[in-house]
C-alpha cells in the first residue's frame, strides 16, 4: 500500500509528513520520504482500514493579515476566488462554507489571542479536489477507505493546503526571493497631553493610501490604556494586548486613503515620563504594510522628527485674565499648533496658525476658552504642525 503527498499549486512533494493506517484500533504511521512518498508493507487488509496524512504544527505559516483582506474581498464580491483551494483555505472554522466567523477566528490567530484554529488543522490533505464556486458547500475527502480483498494497492495520493493562507506564500513552497520588498516607515510622534498620560501618535511616512497592516510595539514601563481613531477605525477585535505588547491588525477590503501629515492612528498611554526608546518594533512578530496593490511591504518604525524653531513662550498676564497674550518667537513660517491645558490636565483651547518669522504674539480672550474657572492656571504647549 503506497501513495504520495504533494502540494497543490506547484505539485512540489511534502517530505517528513507523517501518514497514519488505522485498521480497527491498531494505528500505525510513518514518515514520507524525500520524494514524498510513503509505504506500508507486511499487514493483512481488514474492513475499515483508513489512511490519513496529518499536519498541525506552525499554524501562522503563511498566514498574515493579506490573507484576511483577501477573503473579506472574495465575501464581499469584489475578488471571488479563482481556485477550488482558495476556498478550502479560508474556511478557517471548517462549516463548508466561507463568512465573516472565519474571518474572526483567523484574525485571533495573527494576534496571538489563540494559537490554532479551533475547528480545523495547520493543514487539510485532500484526495481529490472537487471544483467550488460561491454556492457550494465546501467538503473535501480526507481519507482513503481500503476494504478486504484490495491487494497491491497504490496511487493513495493527497494534496496538501495550508489553511488560511489564501495567498499560498507559505514556506513550504520554494517561492524564491522574499514577497516583502519593499519597506514602509511608521513615525511615531510622543505628545504628552496631561499630567499621567500621553498619546503616541502614528504616522506613515510616503504611503497616503493602504488596504491594511499588521504591527506589534513593545511599550517597555508603559502602560496602555486605549486606542485612539484619527484616519482609519480600529475595534477591539483588531487590537491585543499582552503585557508590554501591543499587537494590531487592520484589514479592509477596499483601499482606505489619509492625509499622512496627521496621525493614522493613536494610542493613550499611561505614564508620566515617555521617551521613543520605550517604543519599539516587536521584531518576533511579521510587521507588514499592505498596499493598495495588495503588494506587501516590511515595516520599520521611527521617531518622527521635529524641527526645534520655537525659542520662547511667555504668556501675559499668567494667571489668564479676561484676555491673554501667548507669545513666541519661531525662525519658520511653517504651521504651529497652540494647545492650552488647565492644571487638571484638560485641554482647553486649541488652534492652528501660519505665523511670522520672529515675534508672533496671539491674543486669547476668556470666551475662546471651555470655562475661565478652569484656567486660573495654565500650561501650554506649542509644537510645529507636522506637515512630512
Amino acid at each position: 500500500m503506497s501513495g504520495g503527498i504533494n502540494n497543490f499549486d506547484d505539485g512540489k512533494p511534502f517530505s517528513d509528513i507523517t501518514v497514519y493506517k488505522q485498521q480497527n484500533i491498531e494505528i500505525e504511521h510513518q514518515k514520507t520520504d524525500a520524494n514524498g512518498k510513503f509505504k506500508f508493507e507486511n499487514f493483512e487488509i481488514v474492513d475499515g482500514c483508513e489512511i490519513s496524512v496529518i499536519k498541525n504544527d506552525d499554524y501562522l505559516n503563511g498566514i498574515s493579515t493579506l490573507d484576511l483582506i483577501l477573503i473579506q474581498r472574495h465575501i464581499l464580491g469584489l475578488d471571488i476566488f479563482d481556485d477550488s483551494r482558495k476556498y478550502i483555505a479560508a474556511d478557517i472554522n471548517n462549516d463548508a462554507k466561507v463568512s465573516a466567523s472565519d474571518l474572526v477566528e483567523l484574525r485571533r490567530l495573527i494576534l496571538g489571542i489563540t494559537e490554532k484554529f479551533n475547528n480545523n488543522g495547520s493543514w487539510r490533505f485532500c484526495t481529490e479536489i472537487p471544483l467550488f464556486n460561491l454556492n457550494s458547500k465546501i467538503e473535501v475527502n480526507e481519507k482513503y477507505q481500503v476494504s478486504n480483498g484490495q491487494n497491491d494497492i497504490i496511487n493513495l495520493n493527497f494534496t496538501g493546503i495550508k489553511v488560511g493562507d489564501i495567498n499560498d506564500d507559505n514556506n513550504v513552497k520554494d517561492i524564491g526571493t522574499s514577497r516583502v520588498e519593499k519597506l514602509n516607515y511608521l513615525n511615531i510622534l510622543l505628545k504628552k497631553i496631561g499630567q499621567q498620560e500621553s498619546y503616541i501618535n502614528i504616522y506613515s511616512n510616503g504611503s497616503n493610501e493602504l488596504n491594511g497592516f499588521q504591527i506589534s510595539l513593545e511599550i517597555n514601563d508603559l502602560k496602555f490604556l486605549d486606542i485612539i481613531n484619527s484616519q482609519i477605525s480600529l475595534s477591539s477585535d483588531d487590537i491585543y494586548v499582552n503585557n508590554d505588547k501591543i499587537f494590531i491588525s487592520f484589514s479592509s477590503p477596499t483601499s482606505v486613503k489619509f492625509d499622512i501629515t496627521k496621525p493614522i492612528f493613536s494610542l493613550l498611554i499611561n505614564s508620566a515620563n515617555i521617551l521613543s526608546n520605550n517604543i519599539s518594533m516587536n521584531n518576533n512578530f511579521k510587521n507588514e504594510f499592505y498596499s493598495v496593490d495588495l503588494q506587501t511591504k516590511k515595516v520599520e518604525l521611527r521617531e518622527k522628527i521635529v524641527s526645534n524653531i520655537i525659542e520662547f513662550v511667555n504668556a501675559k498676564p499668567n494667571p489668564f485674565d479676561n484676555v491673554s497674550f501667548l507669545e513666541f518667537y519661531t525662525s519658520d513660517i511653517s504651521p504651529v499648533e497652540i494647545e492650552i491645558y488647565s492644571l487638571t490636565g484638560n485641554l482647553v483651547f486649541s488652534k492652528i496658525l501660519t505665523p511670522t518669522l520672529g515675534t508672533n504674539q496671539v491674543e486669547i480672550s476668556s470666551n475662546q476658552l471651555e470655562t475661565l474657572q478652569e484656567c486660573i492656571l495654565l500650561k501650554y504647549v506649542l509644537e510645529m504642525n507636522p506637515t512630512h
